[in-house]
């Protein structure tokens, strides 16, 4: 049996697997317990820390995890929910795959099974402790605004010129580069657009922390000019090269234009007109934008969570859980030493962050 199961390969060896088609596969199973829905909820974020699945979600009532393969993906994600002493549980493909070959069942059987045992095992009093304690943590009971707050970070004023002219310097150079390529039978659909934007996303983003500019809209704009800007170039380079040493008054870009709208897109012996062509087109920005901001925006989080201290970050959450409003905040921050504006929208966008961070590890 599977190593992963540990303690439990030997009930493992008997469950039977039970395969799932679908896009993505998913397996269900119902159960019940006689548990609080606090305490159910703490008891199956134990179980996914003793399976050693990530949890990315947990409420009053239900809880998500995913689980890793050891080689930085996930493989599926499984949800639990309560509702009347009915327990949910579910396991969802996170691969490409249409069939599962059962592993979505293994994972909600071994989860039923280990939740079944920590039941067992729970007493009156501990039951009794554990809800206390998950309604302290709930309620913030325990935390205190502190006297003072660590001094707001001493950062150079934002530089939206630098990852600007960055995006738009490696956009020349992929420019030139797909120009050459795009005349070839080297160019794959494809994977050169997921080129262009790992590039980009990797020069965009390494610019945000000498920059430091944070700003989102900003950003996506300057990866999107990027983008039409590495595709416009390689389409001029390709006229070009086409041109040759003929003068341009003999054959314009518009005229090059319009012999490639007319010729189409084709594939080996497969031709897709002009509308394939124009779709193609679409496909590359849309993709490339993509895979860009995916880095971008990765590294944005990065740089506010770096710049912001977890005492500040603490105290905003704690006064959000209040139901303060942004005033209330920016006053409270204020009077314990981050008067700046520019400060206070640091921790209020480092908060913005954290939560963009759970939503987004909770998709998929």
């Amino acid at each position: 049996m599977e190593k992963r199961f540990g303690a439990y390969a030997g009930y493992m060896a008997g469950v039977k697997r039970v395969g799932r088609f679908g896009l993505p596969p998913v397996y269900e199973e119902s159960g019940s317990t006689s548990l609080s829905p606090s305490v159910f909820v703490h008891e199956v974020v134990e179980v996914f820390g003793e399976l050693g699945w990530n949890v990315v979600y947990q409420d009053d009532r239900c809880a998500e995890a995913k689980r890793p393969n050891g080689r930085g993906r996930w493989t599926e994600k499984v949800s639990v929910a309560l509702d009347g002493g009915v327990v949910s549980a579910k396991s969802r493909s996170l691969g490409r795959g249409v069939y599962d070959f059962g592993r979505n069942s293994l994972r909600v059987k071994l989860l039923l099974h280990v939740l079944a045992l920590r039941e067992e095992r729970l007493g009156v009093a501990e039951r009794e402790a554990i809800e206390q304690a998950v309604e302290r943590e709930r309620s913030w009971a325990d935390y205190r605004i502190p006297s003072w707050l660590p001094a707001p970070p001493s950062t150079l004023p934002s530089k939206p010129l630098l990852p600007l002219l960055g995006g738009l310097a490696f956009a020349l150079v992929a420019a030139l580069v797909l120009g050459y390529i795009s005349l070839s039978d080297y160019y794959v659909l494809g994977l050169m657009e997921w080129l262009v934007g790992l590039g980009l996303g990797l020069t965009v983003g390494r610019c945000i922390r000498p920059s430091n500019f944070l700003n989102l809209y900003g950003l996506r704009g300057m990866v999107t000019a990027s983008v039409v800007a590495v595709y416009l170039g390689r389409l001029y380079v390709g006229y070009r090269l086409v041109l040759g040493g003929a003068p341009v008054s003999e054959f314009g870009f518009g005229e090059y234009m319009d012999m490639l709208l007319e010729g189409g897109l084709v594939i080996r012996s497969l031709h897709l007109g002009t509308l394939g062509l124009l779709l193609s087109w679409v496909f590359q920005l849309v993709f490339t934008q993509y895979i860009a901001m995916s880095y971008v925006e990765s590294r944005r989080m990065d740089r506010y969570l770096e710049l912001v201290p977890e005492e500040v970050l603490d105290l905003v959450l704690y006064l959000m859980h209040r139901e303060m409003d942004e005033g209330g905040i920016r006053a409270e921050l204020s009077r314990l030493g981050w008067s700046e504006r520019g400060d206070q929208d640091l921790a209020l966008g480092a908060v913005s962050v954290m939560q963009e961070v759970m939503e987004a590890m909770r998709e998929g």
